[in-house]
């Protein structure tokens, strides 16, 4: 009944879409951008309610390629919009709508992180909610209320892509655009090379640029790239992988993130530990890159690592004793330090909720952040997410026959891995660049088990 009916419901759609979408911007007198947008959420919901798997590649490309749109202010911050954040609530919502008209799309897969996301969003919400009625800590509705928004956006990518991946073909062609996506962000990053730029960062960031969201990004993606180049069994395919991950090295490097070599260096060990195939060939290269690649890294790279310690060239540097030993650390990391100074003694006085999203102002760190906001309660439901993504992703690769599933399953622990890294210094867990792709792949890996399910079925049959 869909299939014989969806042409005329995209008729009837489109026409009411614009119907609406002319009559809201001439009772409301919209700027032109807000026009656009709701032209783009029109075209991107007719889009999806007929073909959700190209709606689903668009929003591969949008995730790290999209422009921010400045919407309106709130007190304290300007609330900005990226093209990606309206493609993902529409396609959303028309997925929604098409699973209403047809009950044989079923609405949610009963997935083994269902329950700890869904614990970890109404955590925040309560949590929030009640510290900003009480009037505990800093939490604003109009701050704590986009950022909340954000953590469900990203829970949104996993629930829409996992419902929707119905074979192995798709996993493929997703993996591979978001290869070539990849490639691009590659590409930008050597046009900012010659620019003069002295740290990379992704496209469209704003006008404060955050590199370690692209060291972050290209962690995850060269977790991909390392996984499916030791699963892959195609020469021409590990020649590929081998060449983009060789051509990514250097915009890698010159994020000049000390997170993000920290987060590489236990990727590689994840990659040595997990890995079914060419653990010697791992340790070796390990050695060999060790003896060589001080010699071959960019002087920038060297006063970069070198500066974080090293009390003669560290510029603004700060004095700290430990064991009646006396060091220097550099600005920027004894910033992370100075957190711990007043965060945790404010963790104490609410030390089982904390104070809500938003609720200590800006934290560096991910891991004080979570404790800060959201207590002990918090952090025990951050973790079971990960603890359930790890067993998950270790199960899915210990019985998958699929090279690809594989590849992206043994890259997923990789990066995992490297993420809790990363989270000391940073918050990577909620970098929107990093964290839409990488649930974006755990949706599909999680896919994994139905589709296979859903395989041993029809071969019975």
């Amino acid at each position: 009944m869909f299939k014989r009916d969806s042409p005329v419901l995209a008729h009837i759609l489109i026409f009411f879409f614009f119907f609406a979408v002319i009559l809201i911007f001439t009772i409301l007198r919209l700027p032109f951008r807000f026009l656009f947008i709701l032209i783009l959420a029109a075209i991107v919901f007719l889009i999806s309610f007929i073909n959700t798997n190209f709606a689903l590649i668009i929003l591969i490309f949008s995730m790290l390629l999209s422009p921010e749109i400045p919407v309106f202010k709130v007190p304290d911050r300007a609330v900005v919009v990226r093209i990606d954040d309206i493609l993902l609530i529409v396609i959303f919502l028309s997925w929604l709508a098409k699973t209403a008209l047809n009950k044989g799309f079923g609405f949610l897969k009963n997935t083994p992180v269902n329950k700890p996301l869904i614990i970890y969003a109404v955590l925040c919400i309560i949590v929030t909610a009640l510290a900003i009625i009480l009037g505990i800590g800093q939490a604003k509705f109009s701050n704590a209320f986009f950022y909340i928004l954000k953590y469900l956006e990203y829970f949104v990518i996993f629930f829409l892509v996992n419902n929707n991946i119905r074979d192995l073909k798709q996993i493929k062609v997703f993996t591979v655009l978001m290869l070539i996506v990849c490639f691009i962000i590659v590409l930008y990053g050597y046009w900012q090379m010659r620019t003069g730029a002295y740290r990379l960062s992704a496209p469209f960031e704003g006008e404060k640029p955050e590199p370690n969201t692209l060291a972050g990004y290209l962690i995850l993606m060269f977790g991909i790239m390392g996984g499916l180049f030791l699963h892959s069994r195609s020469l021409t395919m590990k020649l590929i992988i081998a060449g983009l991950f060789l051509f990514t090295m250097p915009v890698f490097l010159l994020t000049l993130s000390r997170g993000g070599y920290l987060a590489f260096l236990m990727l590689y060990f994840c990659f040595i530990i997990f890995s079914r195939k060419a653990k010697f060939f791992l340790i070796t290269a390990f050695f060999v890159f060790a003896l060589i690649l001080p010699k071959m890294l960019p002087l920038s790279v060297i006063e970069r690592v070198n500066k974080t310690f090293h009390p003669d060239i560290t510029v603004g540097k700060q004095r700290y004793e430990i064991g009646g030993e006396s060091f220097a650390v550099e600005e920027s990391a004894a910033a992370r330090l100075e957190v711990l100074k007043w965060v945790i003694p404010l963790w104490l006085k609410s030390p089982l909720f904390g104070y809500g999203v938003t609720g200590v102002g800006f934290v560096e760190g991910q891991y004080t952040r979570i404790l800060a906001e959201l207590g002990i309660l918090g952090i025990l439901a951050f973790f079971w997410i990960i603890s359930r993504l790890f067993i998950n992703f270790l199960r899915i690769y210990r019985s998958s026959d699929d090279d690809w599933v594989e590849g992206i399953c043994l890259g997923l622990i990789a990066s995992l891995f490297a993420f809790l890294i990363h989270g000391t210094g940073a918050n990577i867990f909620i970098i929107v660049r990093v964290m839409e792709p990488f649930w974006f792949l755990t949706a599909m890996v999680l896919a994994v088990p139905y589709i296979k399910r859903d395989i041993s079925i029809a071969d019975i049959g």
